[in-house]
């Protein structure tokens, strides 16, 4: 299966045909729920100013594209997937994991991300898909296995990054270069104003 796509200002459009999920994902999904400029069809396509129309269905091969039919062709074979599809990309781009040193650190993190209206999830089940990770620790020295489980989750999140500190203790060495929270009873507050400087938050 195959996703068609079309952006729509007046009476000028651009289509793209056969996108893979990720490509939809990366080139249009993303930046048009984060309301930022959609590149297609050699133009730059502001999300407020458009409609945007998404199908799933057979990938079309060259005689069904010739002439102009391609459109048609897609809206014959495939199914509208647009509202579904911007809903999911909606709630992940809301959705923050977290990978915590102690299970009461990440019920503290998580509560206080359910405060500001965020979906919390633990990293094991949001992945690379979270707007944003959070490490929540505890002790400056935490278990190797999870100092390793941080650096790879790190790596996949591609600089969208928090440490949210429990206690006074220190950030741990090995992700002292992340932005972190100062530790105190506000934690809500704290994440809150680390999360908007990453442009993520409520609202």
């Amino acid at each position: 299966m195959a996703f068609h796509v079309e952006i729509r200002r007046g009476h000028r459009w651009a289509r793209e045909f056969n996108l893979g999920a990720d490509r939809l994902r990366h080139e249009v999904l993303e930046p048009w729920t984060a309301r930022q400029t959609v590149h297609l069809g050699d133009r730059d396509w502001e999300p407020a100013d458009c409609t945007l129309q998404i199908l799933e269905g057979p990938e079309l091969s060259g005689p069904d594209l010739a002439f102009g039919r391609g459109w048609d062709r897609a809206a014959h074979s495939g199914r509208a997937v647009t509202r579904e599809l911007v809903a999911r990309a909606t709630r992940q781009a809301a959705t923050v994991a977290v990978l915590a040193e102690t299970e009461a650190a990440r019920d503290a993190v998580m509560a206080a991300l359910g405060s500001l209206g965020l979906e919390a999830v633990d990293w094991a089940q949001a992945g690379r898909e979270a707007a944003a990770l959070i490490l929540a620790v505890e002790t400056s020295d935490p278990p190797r296995g999870w100092l390793y489980e941080a650096g790879a989750a790190v790596g996949a999140v591609d600089g969208r990054v928090l440490v949210a500190r429990l206690s006074d203790a220190p950030v741990p060495s090995e992700i002292s270069g992340i932005p972190s929270t100062a530790p105190g009873p506000e934690l809500a507050p704290a994440l809150a104003d680390a999360l908007g400087r990453l442009e993520i938050g409520p609202g």
